[in-house]
């Protein structure tokens, strides 16, 4: 073998395809991997040297040989492929002249599953082994009666299903679970819990999961809601972030969906009923009736949850009191045994008795009324005589509340207790919020939006069928609008734009003949973007841009963030937003620093890991760890300020031009791999994974060795000096407990082999040498766990196969083998990275060269 000292490129590919399958050793655990989602199109990489008149199969390596696709002439040639692969196959023909025989597979099923050989004549046969997964879904969860039931499908490989209940233990109700398999091979599951607690302080999670993810439903039962006919209720919902928003009635009647980002859609039988939707998803239901009395469910889905919120409505008849929307009317139910002369008296028992309205010798007697009632009480005179002494409360204020006395001559004392609420619509800084209001239509519409925030403030006024701006307060300039085609069928709302901190207050609307209307808008500024940072010995986190206040805390693991010294700054800027930032003096190595920033809205956490140093060797290729999941945008930057590359989820990645010289690929971890490193690649590199809740961010620092001489392996070892090589061949994914293979396929005539962790400090797995096992100096950790294939060796395979894999396993793991023979003394090395229930899912192909 050439010796280490000089320079040899050379093209890796699969040898170790052939040589195992030689061998008769299961090509499965060293071949690389293609996760494949069901239903979906797949990428199977293969590259070769490129020649003449290229003859070109893909075969399916599973007991017997497959046809999947072949290539000669300088076209398809499919007279031959397996009709399972029919119409679903294609090549990248104007790539192939270039050494790319990459396989796209559309439709992607679990049939397809199992070891894929690339064969190009005049080339080695190349592997690859193509799983499918079909991730888990949807989780639909529901409230019947008293059974909560909970239900996923179309999921492989086999799902669990687990629950929780927040503040009970799931585990004192009865539940059973259910898990059928399709005749696709998919599994649907469903499980049920009998529930117990009747009280709307219960929240229910059902967890969906396998060994790729898992989604999760929460459910919670809002305490139920009252509307009188023909009036307007606001249903509260509770979304965040980009999800989107789903209103149903009765479980099965859809109303409207709303995906992120995107305009509402309305169902045509609930056009006439739905008012608006608030940021927040919250409903506005107008014009109700006793039909409009059911069951509403809020659906809001995020990437990997579900939360759904139940609210039973009821219409209330006209003897019955609802709460009280402030500044509407409402009615104080009382019913009596009639008898002649009628003497009825409505008193406010509140410290001393409040003469609200009185009514004998067949009439009104409002003489001794308290002057806060004037003109805003009424009963039902014709219904009197039959025993109804109800009365109706207009233009509700605060100080309505309080108990009530009904008290009729003859009968006994009845009281009723009054609460009175705004309507209060919760709207997002710096967008746009909706402000309900209907009313009674007229000729000649007159309408206009008051703020009553110690003066009134013009905010928007309409009449002679066109806005009236004139006298329009100039903090609301630009910023308002009705809905004019609407508004002669009685739609008052008001969109406002822009919302600022000093939008915060209650607004009446007035429309001329109609009862004022009261609207409270509340306004927040959600944490957006937490940034964490190290440099030096010092960790900073912040955030900016919130309302109300926010708090920052830190978490740190495995030690108490206690112990540290931290400091922590909020600043409120000329906008009334809140900044915020904190530091931690660090004192651990190898601790994860999670920092958690805060209100009373929600919360958002950055977490930052230092990964140890990485090092390589100039002109060579390196992969730069990150560990992704779902849908995550992914950014990557150098020494904290260069951006090098970005991707949003579910989109392409976009790399910034001066670094697309060096780019090799993104793995869909998210993890880096550069090429054609140089001393100017040296530096931090950090890898940040956004959520819709949380930030995740990891530092490598990168090292970039000179060049070293012929005859210096063991120094380099000793040194740590090892070239980050990856290979097709050299990621293995191990399952937690059981067997693994490390492949390391070499020349002949190996004379010593030796297996060492290179982590930290060298650890001696497992050696071999004058023909037998040599384990006097083995590491006790790999004590009985490890074994080569002696009567293979002499071939070349210096493969080592790990059992009882655990977590402590993972790590780089170096192949040494000194020859003899006829070629003299001469070394050789591997590298092999291995990773413990990871996934290894590669989203290119490349050209790999090593340089020696």
């Amino acid at each position: 073998m050439t010796a280490l000292g000089s320079a040899l490129t050379q093209t890796v590919v699969l040898l170790m395809g052939v040589v195992v399958l030689l061998m008769g050793v299961v090509v499965g655990q060293e071949a690389p991997q293609v996760d494949c989602v069901f239903g979906g199109s797949c990428l199977l990489p293969c590259r070769f040297q490129p020649n003449s008149n290229t003859i070109l199969h893909w075969i399916k390596k599973n007991g017997k040989d497959v046809n999947v696709h072949s290539y000669y002439e300088d076209q398809d040639q499919l007279n031959y492929q397996d009709p399972l692969y029919k119409g679903r196959t294609s090549l990248f023909p104007d790539q192939i002249s270039g050494g790319n025989a990459s396989l796209r597979l559309a439709r992607v099923d679990l049939q397809d599953q199992g070891t894929y050989m690339c064969y190009v004549r005049g080339n080695p046969d190349h592997y690859v082994i193509l799983t499918v997964r079909a991730p888990v879904g949807t989780v639909d969860i529901m409230l019947v009666n008293d059974k909560v039931t909970c239900k996923s499908g179309g999921i492989y490989p086999r799902p669990e299903l687990t629950w929780s209940i927040s503040p009970r233990p799931a585990t004192a109700l009865q539940n059973t679970t259910m898990v059928h398999e399709d005749d696709q091979g998919l599994y649907d599951v469903s499980g049920s819990l009998r529930t117990v607690y009747n009280d709307t302080e219960s929240v229910y999670s059902c967890s969906v999961q396998n060994e790729h993810g898992a989604r999760t439903a929460t459910m919670r039962q809002n305490p139920p809601m009252q509307s009188a006919p023909k009036s307007e209720v606001l249903l509260p919902c509770n979304a965040s972030g980009l999800a989107d928003i789903t209103w149903t009635f009765n479980h099965n009647q859809p109303i409207l969906r709303k995906r992120a980002g995107q305009e509402k859609q309305v169902e045509t039988e609930w056009q006439q009923h739905v008012g608006g939707l608030s940021e927040s998803g919250s409903l506005l239901l107008h014009t109700t009736s006793a039909e409009s009395a059911g069951t509403y469910t809020c659906t809001v889905s995020y990437a990997e949850e579900t939360d759904v919120t139940n609210i039973e409505l009821k219409i209330l008849e006209d003897h019955e009191a609802p709460h009280c929307v402030f500044g509407g009317s409402c009615l104080l139910p009382c019913r009596f045994q009639p008898n002649s002369n009628t003497v009825l008296h409505w008193v406010k028992k509140n410290g001393k008795d409040v003469q609200v309205h009185s009514y004998y010798e067949d009439q009104d007697q409002l003489g001794h009324q308290d002057p806060l009632y004037k003109g805003r009480t009424s009963l039902f005179p014709d219904q009197i005589s039959g025993g109804n002494a109800s009365l109706r409360l207009a233009r509700v204020d605060l100080q309505d509340q309080g108990t009530y006395m009904c008290y009729v001559r003859g009968n006994p004392d009845k009281y009723v207790t009054l609460r009175v609420r705004a309507p209060q619509v919760d709207c997002v800084f710096g967008g746009s919020c909706l402000l309900p209001c209907r009313f009674q239509p007229n000729s000649h519409t007159t309408l206009h939006w008051v703020k009553r925030n110690g003066k009134d403030v013009q905010v928007h006024s309409y009449y002679e069928d066109q806005d009236q701006l004139g006298h329009q307060d100039p903090l609301y300039k630009g910023r308002t609008s009705l809905f004019p085609d609407q508004i002669s069928g009685g739609n008052a709302s008001l969109r406002l734009a822009r919302v600022d901190l000093q939008d915060h207050g209650r607004y009446m609307c007035y429309a001329r003949g109609n009862p004022d209307k009261y609207v409270t808008l509340t306004v927040r500024a959600p944490v957006g973007t937490v940034y964490i940072m190290l440099v030096n010995h010092t960790v900073t986190c912040k955030s900016g841009g919130i309302y109300p206040r926010p708090e920052l805390t830190w978490s740190i693991s495995p030690h108490p963030a206690t112990a540290l010294q931290n400091t922590t700054m909020v600043h409120e800027d000329d906008q009334g937003l809140y900044d915020i930032s904190g530091s931690l003096r660090t004192v651990y190595t190898k601790s994860v620093y999670s920092c958690s920033v805060q209100n009373e809205h929600g919360a958002r956490t950055a977490t930052m890991r230092q990964n140890p140093p990485m090092q390589s060797a100039p002109k060579s290729e390196v992969l730069l760890p990150c560990n992704a999941s779902g849908l995550a945008g992914i950014t990557w930057t150098f020494n904290h300020n260069q951006p090098i590359l970005r991707k949003r989820a579910g989109q392409e990645k976009q790399v910034e031009t001066e670094w697309q010289h060096y780019v090799g690929g993104l793995f869909e971890s998210g993890s880096l791999l550069l090429h054609t490193t140089s001393a100017e690649s040296a530096g931090t590199y950090t890898c940040t994974v956004s959520y819709t809740e949380e930030t995740d961010i990891t530092n490598i620092e990168l090292k970039i060795l000179e060049d070293h001489n012929e005859g210096r392996l063991l120094v380099k070892i000793q040194k740590q000096f090892v070239k980050t090589v990856l290979k097709t061949t050299s990621q293995v994914v191990c399952v937690l407990g059981g067997s693994c293979l490390l492949p390391c396929c070499l020349q002949s005539d190996i004379e010593v082999l030796r297996w060492i962790k290179t982590n930290g400090k060298n650890v001696n797995v497992h050696s071999y040498y004058e023909d037998q096992d040599q384990l006097e100096h083995q590491d006790r950790l790999y004590r009985g766990r490890t074994s080569l294939f002696p009567d293979h060796i002499s071939g070349g395979n210096a493969s080592l196969r790990l059992a009882k894999v655990n977590l402590q396993d993972q790590g780089t793991y170096l192949c040494y083998a000194r020859y003899g023979g006829i070629r003299g003394a001469s070394n050789e090395d591997n590298f092999v990275n291995l990773k413990v229930r990871g996934e290894l899912k590669c989203c290119f192909s490349y050209k790999k060269t090593l340089s020696y």
